[in-house]
């Protein structure tokens, strides 16, 4: 249905999904004034001009035109409010309607990307596909392609016990247009599903929806839940996941790899002179606060290793889901299965403008990343083993991702593929 798209995810309608390889990077006041051109122009602007404008409206401006000008499509300014709800989206807090979208540059509209289950907007009957082509209802609709991605994105955030109003299109031909209202809710969102293969109970599969902070314990929870159940083999199931935090991702990764072995690889500067490039080893790490969740001991270290495992990906699997199937196919570790992912390899920071004495934060890209081995993949995409590039059936592609974990698993050809490989091992 589309050919192009920013990877902008943003989870559960509307906290945000740190769609990249995500750092909370504590930056030093600069004992610097800003540029004299942009002070110049800005005290001209407030005094002179007919129009007005708010700080934080100029302030995304900035960023936009900074993102035009180096090609850097994530950088980004959060508003203390966005900043707020980005933080408690990282450690799984939330409030919304229950989906994940990105914003769709071919027909200038916001797609769906998955809908949660049990959440507001599955009992809705929203479907991934769904494109929201205007915000509100009635006199109050207003067109996405007219407000623009992240003004319509705003106006579909909102706090529990509020209406979410808007209107979807739906199917290959784009069918009538389908009004919804649909009440948010506030929920602590789940990073990690998991049941046993129907097929095979010798076989259990766990659904990473994304890497939050709340990403390695519920993992570690899936894992020793089924190895409890008498699983020996693992399907680890990547499709629809946008990535999310770099710490998240290295402590799941360190349950597979033997200590001292790289973790990933950056380079700091497209400029070869500039660019600082640093390695980052699997070890036992210890972290506090938000973070405690995602500190290594020791005895986690490879402690899911040696269990035959394949990983299921498609073109949305972005970012962190990318970097984890990367290394686990760099040291042989898992057979991929499934489509050539989306194909993101660079790294977002995001950086707390109150060391500044500003409100709110500004996201841009500081790197680009490589896994233990292999190349970097950004605009490439990671594509499966050898004869394991399975489309998934136009059947499967109709339901929810989530159901295939369950009741559907029978229509699940990618599964399929991905049993049929942990047979004969």
């Amino acid at each position: 249905m589309f050919k192009k798209f920013l990877t902008v995810f943003i989870a559960l309608v509307l906290s945000v999904t740190l769609c990249a390889c995500t750092i909370n990077i504590p930056v030093q006041p600069s004992t610097q004034s800003s540029s004299a051109l942009i002070d110049t122009i800005t005290s001209i602007i407030a005094d002179y001009s007919y129009y007005d404008v708010s700080d934080e409206e100029l302030a995304k401006m900035v960023v936009a035109a900074y993102s035009q000008a180096v090609g850097d499509d994530y950088a980004y300014y959060y508003t203390a409010e966005e900043f707020k709800e980005l933080n408690e989206s990282n450690v799984g807090n939330t409030q919304g309607i229950g989906i994940s979208v990105i914003e769709n540059t071919e027909y200038n509209c916001i797609e769906i990307m998955s809908v949660e289950p049990d959440s507001p907007a599955l009992k809705a009957g929203l479907q991934r596909g769904d494109l929201v082509v205007a915000v509100g209802v009635g006199d109050n609709s207003e067109k996405v392609s007219e407000l623009g991605f992240d003004m319509a994105l705003k106006k579909l955030q909102g706090v529990a016990g509020t209406l979410c109003e808007f209107t979807v299109v739906r199917g290959e031909n784009f069918g009538d247009p389908i009004p919804f209202s649909i009440m948010r809710e506030a929920f602590v969102s789940s990073s990690v599903l998991f049941a046993k293969s129907k097929a095979d109970s010798s076989v259990g599969i766990v659904k990473i929806l994304q890497f939050n902070l709340t990403t390695p314990t519920q993992f570690c929870d899936a894992m020793e839940s089924l190895i409890a159940d008498g699983c020996t083999k693992f399907v680890y199931d990547l499709r629809d996941n946008p990535g999310g935090d770099l710490a998240s991702v290295s402590a799941v990764l360190s349950r597979f790899y033997n200590e001292g072995d790289i973790l990933i690889r950056t380079s700091s500067s497209i400029d070869p002179e500039k660019a600082q490039k640093t390695v980052s080893y699997c070890e036992a790490v210890n972290y506090g606060g938000d973070y405690s969740t995602c500190s290594v001991k020791k005895e986690d270290i490879a402690k899911y290793r040696n269990y035959p495992a394949a990983i299921l990906i498609n073109g949305y699997s972005a970012s962190a889901a990318e970097l984890f199937t990367a290394g686990m196919k760099d040291y042989g570790l898992a057979t991929v299965v499934g489509e050539t992912s989306y194909g993101k390899g660079c790294m977002q920071s995001i950086i707390d403008l109150s060391y500044y004495g500003l409100k709110g934060a500004m996201k841009l890209t500081t790197s680009f990343y490589f896994p233990p081995i292999s190349d970097n993949y950004h605009g490439v995409g990671i594509v499966p083993d050898e004869g394991c590039e399975v489309v998934l059936s136009e059947e499967a592609a109709k339901l929810n991702p989530y159901s295939l974990l369950e009741e559907n698993q029978a229509q699940d050809n990618q599964l399929a593929r991905a049993l049929e490989i942990l047979k004969n091992k």
